[in-house]
């Protein structure tokens, strides 16, 4: 099982999974800050390589200020060197964040789980919801991807984004399904559905007592009914 998957023991009983989404790494912008740095830095060396001949300030340099050996680095040039180091740190701050984060439905409930060392997920259950939207800025847009916005009833927490994701609206479909079932399934429709079972609408109210005759029926008796008798 993927590191970043929802383990077993989170689930409830007859919780399954429905979907589960990544936010895609290029959605994150410290991806790009990373991804930036990398290419000033290769730059700065050529430039230094083919114009800048005598500079002189090379890891080298720097390093015997604090009394440290590096032969292997003591030749490449300060300034570019760190700047790679930098972006490098940038692009797998972002691999983490990515590896860690996860959009879950289940058949009943939506997690977002995230968190590298500590573990947070906020659960969000059908009927605390109250607008599921899908919003797509410029870069997710030129990206093909999306953000999932989903509003609550609670004060306390008036939206979640799920941010940088494959098909935002397949997976606000997701969610409107699951909403659509706890309006207006019932709980054995919902227990069915995890058997595999298609799941019902609640009946006719009419049914619930039989057919409606509407052959035959008479209405109270009247007074002119029994004189005609």
């Amino acid at each position: 099982m993927d590191a970043g998957a929802l383990p077993n023991r989170s689930l409830l009983e007859n919780e399954r999974i429905v979907d589960t989404r990544k936010p895609s790494l290029l959605g994150e912008s410290a991806f790009w800050v990373g991804i930036a740095l990398i290419v000033i830095a290769i730059l700065i060396f050529l430039v230094t390589a083919f114009f800048m001949p005598k500079y002189n300030y090379t890891i080298g340099f720097l390093l015997k200020f604090i009394s440290i050996n590096a032969s292997i680095l003591s030749s490449l040039p300060a300034g570019p060197t760190v700047l790679e180091i930098i972006g490098l740190l940038y692009v797998v701050y972002a691999e983490l964040a990515v590896y860690f984060k996860e959009y879950i439905i289940t058949n009943y409930r939506i997690m977002y789980k995230r968190g590298v060392i500590s573990k947070d997920i906020n659960i969000m259950m059908p009927d605390k919801i109250s607008d599921v939207s899908v919003d797509i800025s410029i870069k997710e847009r030129l990206l093909g991807l999306g953000s999932v916005i989903i509003r609550l009833e609670e004060v306390s927490k008036p939206q979640i984004a799920m941010s940088a994701i494959n098909d935002p609206y397949g997976f606000q479909n997701g969610v409107l399904k699951l909403i659509n079932k706890e309006t207006f399934g019932s709980g054995a429709a919902t227990k069915a559905d995890v058997s595999g079972q298609p799941g019902k609408r609640p009946e006719d109210p009419y049914a619930l007592g039989g057919q409606r005759n509407t052959e035959g029926q008479k209405g109270p008796s009247t007074g002119d009914d029994d004189g005609n008798n």
